[in-house]
């Protein structure tokens, strides 16, 4: 049943994720509604029933998309990897999803923030502003890993979420 691949995923594969948090939501999920499911009966119009149950609770594309790429890297490892079917079924995902919303805090708007914060938090949120880096890197950021001089920040694979090395320049107003 896929209740018995979501147990296998997660002992073998999501202890691996960065990205643990969502994916365990996004597991959730697809448990609580393919766990039953012997994974030879799951089907495309089973999946679009799944995207259509989403989308009544008010769930956006992108995240629907989301959970679909963990539901077939699922299916793959148990096809390709543990043998336990012999086809994954197509997963069409949903369109339109991509559409990325870019929002920039104004000058007043960070000034604002900034005016509002403690002490202890304003250099993590000048930090964030003037070079946009991910919360986690921000919060472990260390000193060894800012260069003044050049105005980078350098960040090794290990602790970046793609797992490439990174430099990012710090922009700053003169």
């Amino acid at each position: 049943t896929f209740v018995e691949l979501a147990e296998k995923y997660e002992k073998q594969v999501f202890c691996e994720l960065k990205s643990q948090k969502s994916t365990k939501g996004y597991l959730n999920q697809l448990i609580a509604f393919f766990g039953s499911y012997p994974l030879s009966d799951i089907n495309p119009a089973i999946i679009d029933d799944f995207k259509q149950m989403r989308k009544a609770k008010g769930v956006k594309p992108a995240t629907i998309n989301r959970q679909l790429n963990v539901f077939r890297r699922m299916l793959n490892l148990a096809k390709k990897s543990w043998l336990w079917i012999k086809d994954v079924p197509p997963i069409e995902m949903e369109p339109k999803a991509d559409r990325k919303r870019i929002r920039h805090l104004s000058f007043d708007e960070y000034n604002k923030v900034l005016g509002n914060c403690e002490d202890w938090l304003k250099g993590m949120v000048i930090v964030a502003a003037w070079t946009g880096i991910r919360k986690g890197n921000n919060l472990n950021l260390r000193k060894d890993q800012v260069n003044l001089s050049t105005r980078t920040i350098t960040f090794d694979g290990s602790e970046t979420k793609n797992e490439e090395n990174l430099i990012i320049p710090i922009a700053w107003p003169a």
